[in-house]
């Protein structure tokens, strides 16, 4: 069951501190339930049998617990990770070692919140519900229908349908910490250090946390370069007269990462730690790839569609060349001041 509770339930100010370094907040995000699998020799023997593949190594997987009690808490688990993944920005994935580490811009934090208040909330009704049907109802018809299919189970997958109620509660949990990232300032109020270690600490933080900011701002103009990507490709590649499909994810997208909602920022704005040129550019960008969003995905469906799909792709080899080359207007004035 989760047990980190974010006690604060009133949403960040949608503002940026002066400090744009300052304002990321590190974060860790896990969630699991019960859901183990195991080996199915049987199916295995059919797969080979059918496909004359006796020679080769398959391996066929079955779930101990029947899909239709796990189900729910999976699509649940699924828009977490998702809304995580679209909410934070990785840093470090360049690193060769050490992995990356995921951050909450501060003026994102209360998308988060308000967010990790409701999800948990129905993770924690649809674990209680799970756990109340264990023993009578899930328990017994999963271990039922296991034997039809006559897995290989070791000892310890043998050992799940011996757990009690409270067994299976532990097998479930969702947590979110956050840890918001110090100030550099915050060196100079270190006990037990020299004036020089303090200065040294500030700087070290001061250069890290830039470096850091710097990784940001890219990783941001990396996830709209990939979403645009997508839809130029589409764009050219899309054939009418074949089986090919388009949904309207292809623009969706786009514009839920660029679009303005209920009253907030764009959500590429509230990502963004940078301020000045760095806002100015991801704005500008921004304002563009909106341009894109105003096409309806039926209308450049079919043959009638082409000329449409032809200017879409246009437009998006424009805004992708803009992404990758930095021509927006504050880098055109950056270079002039140099």
């Amino acid at each position: 069951m989760s047990t980190d509770v974010l006690t604060n339930q009133n949403p960040t100010p949608n503002t940026k501190e002066s400090n744009a370094s300052c304002n990321l907040i590190m974060c860790t995000m896990s969630i699991s339930f019960p859901n183990p699998p195991a080996k199915c020799r049987q199916a295995e023997k059919v797969v080979k049998d059918t496909f004359d593949a006796t020679n080769k190594q398959i391996t066929v997987s079955v779930n101990l617990i029947l899909e239709e009690y796990t189900a729910e808490i999976k699509r649940l688990a699924s828009s977490i990770r998702t809304f995580f993944a679209e909410n934070t920005i990785s840093l470090g994935k360049n690193k060769k070692r050490g992995g990356t580490s995921k951050v909450i811009p501060a003026s994102n934090f209360f998308r988060v919140q308000k967010f990790w208040n409701e999800s948990r909330m129905e993770f924690d009704a649809l674990a209680a519900d799970f756990i109340s049907r264990w023993e009578s109802e899930i328990r017994p018809k999963s271990e039922e229908a296991l034997k039809k299919l006559a897995p290989t189970l070791s000892a310890h997958q043998q050992e799940w349908f011996s757990l009690s109620s409270e067994d299976i509660k532990d097998k479930f949990s969702y947590s979110f910490d956050k840890n918001p990232m110090a100030a550099p300032q915050a060196a100079m109020a270190m006990k037990g250090l020299t004036d020089q270690m303090k200065a040294s600490f500030k700087e070290e933080l001061e250069e890290k946390q830039s470096l850091m900011a710097a990784e940001a701002h890219k990783e941001l103009k990396d996830r709209l370069l990939d979403v645009v990507t997508k839809l130029r490709n589409k764009m050219n590649d899309y054939d009418p007269t074949s089986k090919g499909k388009m949904y309207d994810s292809i623009i969706t997208n786009i514009s839920k990462l660029v679009e303005p909602e209920g009253g907030n920022k764009s959500l590429i704005e509230d990502l963004c730690v940078g301020e000045g040129e760095e806002l100015d550019e991801i704005l500008e960008l921004a304002d563009d790839a909106r341009s894109l969003c105003l096409y309806d995905v039926e209308m450049l469906k079919g043959e009638e569609g082409q000329s449409m799909r032809e200017e879409v792709a246009k437009g998006a080899n424009e805004l992708i060349n803009k992404i990758q080359g930095g021509n927006t207007a504050a880098e055109i004035n950056k270079m002039m001041q140099l």
